[in-house]
Order: C-alpha cells, then sequence, then structure tokens
C-alpha cells in the first residue's frame, strides 16, 4: 500500500477495538481508537480520517448521534455503523443521514478487508464537460472524495478514454455541442454497458425529460448545476453502496 490510510475505530467493546486496530495495522493501515462517542467527535474535530467504524450502541452518546455531529465537521466523511443487534430504527436512520453501510458483529473479516479496500482505493472517474472552468472546480471536488479525475471537453473523444483507461464514474453534461446525450450514452454502455453515468444539467425541465429516458437505460444518477457538495456526496455515496453490494 503506497500511502497510508486513516481509520478511527469508535466502540465502547475494547476487545473488538484491539482486534479490529490490529488487524488494520498489520495491512498498514494507520489507526486510532476512542471508546465512546463524545471524544470521536474531539478527534474528528482535530484529525481528517479517511474512514471511520462506528459502532451504533454506545454508553452516553449512541452511534447515530455521533455521526450526526461528525457530519457537521466532516460533511464528506465515510462512516460504516457496526452492530451486533437488529436495531432496525437506528440502522434506518443512520443511512437516511448519510453513512455508507452497516456490518453487523461478528464480521467476516476477509469481508470486512474488502470493505475498508474499496472505501480507500483511488478510482478514477471521467467528466465529459464542455465548460472548463467548471471541469476544474468540480475536479477539485471529486479529488477531495478520492477520485483520480479525466476530463474531456468533446463528447466523442472521450469514447477513446473508455477504451484506453479502467474508468470507474462517468460525469457527463447531458447537453454537449454537435452531439446528443442519448447517442453518446448508448455509445458509452456498448463499450462498457456496468460503468455506472451521472447525469449533469442546468435546466430542470431538461434533466426531467432527460433524465426520465436515462433512468430506463440504468444512469446512477444526476447533478443540476449549479450543485453543493452535499449533491455530489450524496452520488459518490450512492457509488460506493453498489461497489460495496458486489462483496461476497
Amino acid at each position: 500500500m503506497m500511502e497510508q490510510f486513516n481509520v478511527l475505530i469508535v466502540d465502547d467493546n475494547v476487545e473488538m477495538c484491539n482486534t479490529i486496530s490490529d488487524i488494520l495495522l498489520e495491512k498498514s493501515y494507520s489507526v486510532s481508537i476512542v471508546n465512546n462517542g463524545y471524544k470521536a467527535i474531539e478527534l474528528v474535530e482535530k484529525n481528517n480520517f479517511d474512514i471511520i467504524l462506528l459502532d451504533i450502541l454506545m454508553p452516553g452518546i449512541n452511534g447515530v448521534i455521533t455521526f450526526k455531529k461528525i457530519k457537521q465537521i466532516n460533511p464528506l466523511a465515510k462512516v460504516i455503523m457496526m452492530t451486533a443487534y437488529p436495531l432496525e430504527v437506528l440502522i434506518d436512520i443512520a443511512l437516511d443521514e448519510g453513512v455508507f453501510g452497516i456490518i453487523y458483529k461478528p464480521f467476516n473479516m476477509d469481508r470486512f478487508l474488502k470493505i475498508i479496500d474499496i472505501l480507500c482505493k483511488e478510482h478514477l472517474a471521467l467528466i465529459i464537460d464542455g465548460d472548463t472552468i467548471f471541469s476544474n472546480t468540480f475536479k477539485d471536488v471529486l479529488n477531495r472524495l478520492n477520485f483520480k479525475i479525466i476530463s474531456c471537453h468533446n463528447a466523442l473523444n472521450s469514447l477513446d478514454y473508455l477504451k484506453k483507461f479502467s474508468i470507474d464514474l462517468i460525469f457527463m453534461d447531458i447537453k454537449m455541442p454537435k452531439v446528443k446525450y442519448r447517442e453518446i450514452y448508448q455509445l458509452i454502455k456498448k463499450i462498457d454497458y456496468e460503468i455506472p453515468v451521472v447525469c449533469i444539467t442546468e435546466s430542470r425541465v431538461e434533466m426531467k425529460r432527460s433524465v426520465e429516458e436515462a433512468f430506463k437505460n440504468h444512469v446512477h444518477g444526476y447533478l443540476i448545476k449549479p450543485f453543493k457538495m452535499e449533491d455530489v456526496f450524496r452520488i459518490i455515496r450512492a457509488f460506493y453502496s453498489f461497489e460495496l453490494m458486489q462483496i461476497n
């Protein structure tokens, strides 16, 4: 592993924390441990963590409330909740609030490590948009979410990048010059049917019509300019959720 990633474990079960920590340290991750939500919030205020593993049931302040506080400090935090109990209400709240997933204890360590690896892996995204200023700004946002970026201002040229590189995610303006969105979309899917595509537009009316058509072809999501950071995070969370679902 070329880059060391920072993981925060938050659980009142000291033995569980030490077990997870030992496994992650062997894999060259940097690990911090706290045993309650208050200390977790203090650490997040001072440090940047790539992943936070957060137990749902803890004394003093539960994991869901802790997550809400963490999200206020770092809206881009990748949080995985852990639980040994069927807490449907708390789990539903956590998922609605934006956690990346739930791990049930006792969990399979091989599967657990695959989840961590996916969340830390640097993915490659392709931005297809004729607006250079927008593309550069959007690139900076995605970099903060651990994505490498290829920018393409010509929709037809983007097909060459798809053939040359292993692209994980595509962001595409639906109103490109000299070519129709649906035509490029179909060509993309012929090259790689499984690749997720996110539509971008400035018009809500145009988006409604185009998204209805695109969703019939399994489009991954959409963004309407100007969009907020939480809109992008929603898309990225959906991308990772799909990735995590593929783990056996």
